[in-house]
């Protein structure tokens, strides 16, 4: 299910913000953040359900002319290792060829090996770092970029 825009977004808003909350603690989107991002941003916001108003995962980008940036990408513990990663990145991707988004960004941190081997599955490639970028605890931010044609 692709969301273009708050009201498409709204009644997933809970959901979203519990499973955002429990996977990214401190740096948790909350409702007023997500409200802000779809009004100053083009997004696309990229769900799995898995039943009504439960998802699996989701995944969020920006995108202007003909790059993108993957903001966030999210998985129940539950659905980790069954493919709900790689279905989100792809359905993700798709969605941005269609904007004519040639070019995808993302950084990660450097001790997130599952994110690491899915990005690196997929293609994108290591551009860069940020030295000591996050905290909690203090890691660099690992820079990639995907070509999308």
């Amino acid at each position: 299910m692709n969301i273009h825009s708050w009201q498409e977004f709204e009644p997933f808003e809970d959901e979203i913000c519990r499973m955002d909350c429990g996977n990214f603690g401190e740096s948790a989107w909350g409702p007023a953040t997500w409200k802000a991002m779809f009004n100053n941003r083009k997004l696309l916001v990229i769900l799995h359900p898995v039943a009504d108003k439960v998802l699996a995962g989701f995944v969020v980008a920006a995108y202007a002319g003909n790059e993108g940036e993957l903001l966030k990408i999210c998985v129940e513990s539950k659905h980790r290792q069954k493919g709900a990663g790689s279905l989100l990145l792809t359905r993700l991707n798709r969605g941005l060829v269609a904007k004519e988004v040639g070019k995808l960004f993302l950084e990660v941190r450097d001790d997130n090996e599952s994110a690491t081997r899915l990005y690196q599955k997929f293609g994108f490639e290591e551009i860069g770092r940020r030295s000591r970028y996050y905290s909690h605890p203090v890691c660099d931010a690992v820079l990639y970029s995907l070509n999308l044609r």
